[in-house]
């Protein structure tokens, strides 16, 4: 296998191309914007509060509506794909479709077909309580076993990808942010499997993980599905919790890792933070 920059890769490559899905990201983002569009809606027809409520709220909606549309306008660019199935191998983006303002480096990986043991599916079944019961779902992960572990080099950068910041202007340039990237499409659970991304909360990756494996068949071997549930987070020992709170850094799940140490370690909110980012610099 050898790391590329996005620069390096060939403009065309036979074969079907995985990426995020544009059509729910824009569904997605039509609907966060009808939801928004009831309070201004409220302000300005019924309660017609004065001037200093309504426009510090009128500001708060339209800086998030700008996000949406900006996070929508990403799922449109080029950078917007996870794998490509080439005739030769697979080509794997590293670098989150969100995250294209990082600074140029080697994040695309390719795999020869001969350097992979078998391909499979991986779920984790997660839940978390609300305000009216709990919600629960399934993350779906294509998992690509390796014949040999992958090169060092491998997996600094998808350690490097994780921990990789960007600076973000807000208000014309007025406030300047740095913000960590919270979205790991790819990850190394041990040193011979690539795990990537493919359903789940943040992710949606057409075309179906059950369709990919199909057309994956004709050049690799195809495991069987593994399932892992925790669901019940109070029924896992205490090195499965590590375990857990260890997997969501990787993954780029901050606030779930901060929630797992505040409530099965006892951490304050500051100190659990303080943990998590220490952590994903180790990591």
């Amino acid at each position: 296998m050898q790391l590329y920059s996005p620069d390096q890769v060939p403009s065309v490559i036979q074969g079907r191309v995985c990426r995020q899905s544009r059509l729910t990201s824009a569904f997605g983002a039509l609907m966060m914007v009808l939801l928004l569009a009831i309070l201004p809606t409220y302000l300005i027809c019924i309660a017609r509060p004065s001037m200093w409520i309504s426009f510090p709220v009128l500001s708060c909606v339209s800086l998030a509506v700008m996000w949406i549309c900006g996070w929508v306008v990403k799922s449109f660019c080029s950078a917007n794909w996870l794998m490509r199935i080439a005739p030769d191998g697979l080509w794997i983006n590293l670098r989150s479709y969100a995250n294209r303002e990082f600074a140029p480096a080697a994040t695309v990986l390719f795999v020869p077909y001969q350097e992979i043991a078998g391909v499979g599916q991986h779920a984790v079944k997660r839940s978390e309580p609300t305000s009216d019961g709990t919600a629960a779902w399934t993350d779906r992960c294509l998992d690509i076993r390796l014949v040999d572990p992958a090169p060092a080099e491998v997996a600094a950068e998808i350690a490097e990808e994780r921990r990789r910041t960007a600076p973000a202007v807000h208000l014309g340039g007025l406030v300047t942010s740095h913000s960590r990237n919270n979205h790991v499409p790819v990850t190394l659970p041990t040193d011979r499997v690539l795990r990537l991304a493919w359903r789940g909360r943040f992710d949606f990756i057409v075309p179906s993980l059950a369709k990919t494996l199909r057309e994956l068949s004709a050049e690799c071997t195809v495991d069987e599905s593994s399932v892992k549930d925790v669901t019940d987070v109070k029924s896992l020992t205490s090195d499965e919790v590590d375990r857990l709170i260890i997997e969501c850094v990787e993954t780029g799940d901050t606030f779930g890792a901060v929630k797992l140490l505040r409530e099965h370690r006892g951490f304050s909110h500051k100190d659990a933070k303080k943990f998590i980012d220490e952590l994903t610099v180790q990591l």
